[in-house]
């Protein structure tokens, strides 16, 4: 009884360790710090990235040093676009998502 309770648990182990480890593969995630033109960084400015040929969209706000990051995106090719209130917004066309 006791041994078919380790390998139902190793199994369920087993399971997850495999899924997550097939998952990884098929994500990535972007990154990046949002900066003013004189090199300040730039906190609170909301970051939207889109996929290019999915559509996929996904958000992420800068944090407090301006650094942001949006995780467990399909891998391909992205948009990026920031926008704050009083700055100008700027779009970045080409970035990659890449796996993890």
């Amino acid at each position: 009884m006791r041994s078919n309770l380790r390998a139902a648990v190793f199994a369920l182990l087993a399971s997850f360790l495999l899924t997550g480890a097939a998952f990884a593969q098929a994500s990535g995630s972007l990154s990046g710090s949002v900066k003013d033109p004189n090199g300040a960084l730039v906190p609170g400015v909301n970051v939207t990235v889109r996929n290019v040929e999915t559509n996929l969209t996904r958000t992420a706000i800068a944090n407090e040093v301006g650094d942001w990051t949006v995780t467990v995106l399909p891998v391909g090719k992205y948009s990026v676009s920031y926008e704050k209130k009083g700055l100008r917004n700027r779009l970045m066309k080409t970035s990659r998502s890449r796996p993890r």
